[in-house]
């Protein structure tokens, strides 16, 4: 059976990723909103497949988009 490798983010890492800042992920933790993560010892680490997945979860459909699926 084949593995698939999951790619993990340090919380540095991740928040260039979400091109935000390290405080905000902090914060985020802090009151329990995502992006999920998960710690290791005192170390944070993000899931990048669980990061791309909160990326989506926030976008907002073009114009365009919204006019299709209402013609539907």
């Amino acid at each position: 059976m084949e593995q698939k490798l999951q790619r993990y983010l340090r919380e540095k890492e991740a928040a260039e990723y979400l091109a935000v800042s390290v405080a905000l992920l902090r914060k985020r933790r802090s009151l329990r909103q995502p992006p999920p993560y998960t710690k290791i010892g005192a170390r944070v680490i993000y899931n990048l497949t669980e990061l791309e997945a909160f990326v989506a979860s926030g976008r907002v459909p073009a114009g365009g988009e919204l006019r299709a699926k209402s013609e539907r």
